[in-house]
């Protein structure tokens, strides 16, 4: 994709880039169009005075939040509509054109250029306006109460005043490390951590005799207070005993869930949790130690080629190490939540508060830490990594690296045991880092080459067969790239045949079949309804592709958000994600605002705001607030007990039962889906028999 830039010096290059047919292909973090109003379809063929009010606050938006967010700038087209039409900014009169591109009289702290362009053989031309990144400074509106924006993708975020203060740490106009946290008492320091702090400081000068106080405000940990000391934010935090007593967000949970990550938001309580306090040295040290003597991750046993056997670990130590040092050195200690390490049965995620800052351009919002990214950070916490660089270990190494240096090391590890890349997820408070381990695929292989024969883990997977048109079997590289397209098949079909579909992702499918909820009685399910719901995935084990499927219980709401204005306010509703009847059909979306008679929502596959009779809008709500709800209304009912039970959490022979629903449904799906199942001439077939885990009964063997 072209930068802002590049298309605003050449718009004629960029034509077909500028008029494409969707906003999906042209909108979103870097660009943005509006149509400025039709003549046409006004009385006097001028544009209406609201229409134009409502195009300049757009621009004032735009413009703000592309100053705000984008290293690269951002580009404004105004005279092209969202679906591509070329309308152009003629029919303006000049003072509306200049109320319009003034964008001094509209914002300050921003630069924005404006030009008029006017295609060959056209007598019409667009404005563009382009918007470079304001570097030290908050681009707002004029007045007593500036309002500012951020873009995130394809929106313009007004900003709140938390979310202002966030801007302004993140474009170093205020140093969150520097500013003043506590009166200065000696009481209050670690003194293992300063005394090995002021060897390493010292050892280099020609005098030693500095006093405890001199020595931390020369190093930048107190500024004077009137006549007396105070500590500055990082002081608190790496040289007093108990930070938390002033931050008591600044410190490191460890979770571990057993589920996989994509069943993230049904888990349950945490089998395991542990927090590690105290000063952010010796967070890092308790949770070295801790992770090293523990056993928190698995240690597999693995067949030698030679014989005999050897150790491999659930994750490379370093990797696991550098992700939780990273987080400690680099988030944002101002956001008042602290690192979240949760262990999944598939995935290892640390997350913390603040996005990974970077010198010339921002990463993209989701990125692998491969070749393809270079991070050149520049430092959030500056202090505390010079502070953490001075620090040694017993061996005498580092506590820490420079976070290009660091991640590299990362990734390098994970590589070695033919592990993904770290994946990162970004957005504007919060980054996660993300390490996959393979663990099923990985324990499967490591029981049929040990000869412990197959778990019955893996008895959820069905194999694929593919013909293409000339009757060749295609390479496993092609497939790779159709996985995403055999998704959607999969989900226009069973569309088809009567099923409900609840995700749909890259890779993974969850669907249950329409009203065939699990009744329980008239009372209950008028609130909520249970349904047997299937996740299905395309999972490549032993170079062939399967049809991986799992059991996937459905707890839905079922009261619409007329009928919940009995028990909640209008406020409760905001944000919430729905299923909405609109022009004659059910779309998902997200609550804008609502009454009990009409809800405002954004309807997610036009991105356009629509307005639906709150009777027909369904949110989603959390377990915990349906049983609220069941409570409310004086239904006695034992939520938990029942999702428990249908989820078969505690029957002694749930394995027994799982498989023969999915035995089941695999025998539906390879009769009535896979008959087969089309896609751009290539036919695919699926084995009502799972795949063999044994290795004696390979392909080839």
């Amino acid at each position: 994709m072209p930068t802002p830039k590049e298309v605003f010096d050449n718009p004629e290059k960029y034509w077909d880039f500028l008029t494409s047919s969707t906003a999906e292909e042209f909108e979103g973090q870097y660009f943005d169009r509006k149509e400025a109003g039709r003549p046409e379809e006004s009385e006097n063929g001028c544009v209406s005075k609201n229409t134009l009010k409502a195009l300049k606050e757009q621009v004032k938006e735009c413009v703000s939040a592309f100053a705000n967010s984008n290293k690269e700038g951002g580009l404004l087209v105004l005279g092209i509509s969202d679906n591509g039409d070329f309308t152009g900014v003629n029919h303006l009169f000049e003072e509306q054109i200049n109320g319009l591109t003034k964008i001094n009289d509209l914002l300050k702290n921003q630069s924005a250029s404006i030009k008029f362009y006017r295609p060959e053989r056209e007598t019409k031309e667009i404005c563009l306006i382009y918007v470079p990144y304001t570097e030290n400074a908050i681009c707002e509106t004029l007045g007593n109460q500036p309002k500012s924006w951020e873009r995130r993708g394809y929106q313009n975020i007004l900003l709140d005043d938390i979310q202002r203060d966030r801007l302004r740490r993140d474009k170093k106009i205020v140093s969150f490390e520097n500013q003043y946290c506590s009166t200065y008492d000696a009481d209050d320091l670690e003194k293992r951590v300063l005394n090995e702090f002021s060897n390493e400081y010292l050892k280099d000068a020609e005098y030693d005799d500095y006093i405890n106080e001199k020595l931390l405000y020369q190093a930048g940990a107190l500024i004077k207070d009137g006549n007396n000391y105070a500590f500055t934010n990082a002081g608190f935090l790496f040289f007093v005993a108990n930070p938390q007593r002033i931050m008591p967000w600044s410190y490191i949970r460890l979770l571990r869930f057993e589920v996989n990550n994509e069943d993230r938001n049904k888990r349950r309580l945490p089998t395991f949790e542990k927090e590690f306090t105290g000063s952010i040295t010796k967070q890092i040290r308790d949770i070295r130690t801790f992770l090293k003597e523990s056993g928190f991750f698995k240690l597999y046993q693995k067949r030698n080629p030679d014989g005999g056997f050897s150790e491999e670990p659930e994750y490379p130590y370093i990797s696991i190490d550098e992700a939780i040092v990273n987080a400690v050195a680099h988030r944002d200690y101002a956001i008042q939540l602290p690192i979240e390490c949760e262990l999944y049965k598939d995935v290892f995620v640390v997350r913390n508060g603040g996005r990974i800052l970077q010198r010339d351009q921002e990463v993209p919002p989701e990125f692998r830490l491969d070749d393809k990214i270079i991070l050149n950070s520049m430092p959030r916490n500056p202090k505390l990594i010079e502070w953490l660089k001075i620090m040694r270990e017993k061996g005498g190494s580092a506590f820490v690296r420079a976070l290009s240096e660091g991640t590299k090391r990362m990734r390098d590890e994970m590589i070695k045991l033919n592990l993904p890349a770290p994946l990162y997820i970004v957005n504007p408070a919060e980054t996660t880092l993300i390490l996959c381990s393979n663990s099923a695929e990985r324990e499967a292989k490591f029981a049929a080459d040990s000869g412990l024969g197959a778990t019955n883990e893996f008895s959820n997977l069905f194999p694929l067969k593919f013909i293409l048109e000339n009757g060749n079997t295609p390479e496993d590289f092609f497939l790779q790239q159709r996985r995403k397209d055999i998704i959607s098949a999969l989900k226009n079909a069973l569309t088809s045949n009567a099923w409900y579909i609840e995700e749909n992702t890259l890779n993974r499918l969850v669907a249950h079949r329409q009203r065939a909820y699990i009744p329980q009685n008239e009372k209950v399910d008028k609130i909520v309804r249970f349904y047997q719901g299937y996740s299905f995935r395309i999972y490549p084990y032993w170079n062939n592709f399967n049809l991986m499927i799992d059991l996937n219980l459905q707890v839905r709401n079922v009261q619409n958000v007329s009928k919940l204005f009995r028990d909640y306010p209008a406020s409760f509703f905001v944000g919430k994600r729905v299923l909405a009847r609109w022009q004659e059909n059910w779309y998902r979306g997200n609550i804008i605002r609502a009454n009990p008679k009409y809800t405002n929502l954004n309807i997610f596959d036009f991105k356009k705001e629509v307005q639906v009779p709150s009777n027909l809008v369904i949110p989603n709500l959390q377990d915990s607030t349906i049983e609220e709800i069941l409570n409310k209304r004086k239904i006695k009912f034992n939520l938990s007990t029942k999702i428990e039970e249908l989820s078969l959490e505690n029957k002694h022979d749930a394995a027994e039962i799982r498989a023969e629903k999915i035995q089941a449904i695999a025998k539906y799906l390879s009769q009535d889906i896979f008959k087969p199942l089309i896609i751009g001439g290539m036919q695919i077939f699926m084995e009502p028999s799972p795949t063999s885990l044994s290795k004696s009964n390979r392909a080839g063997n």
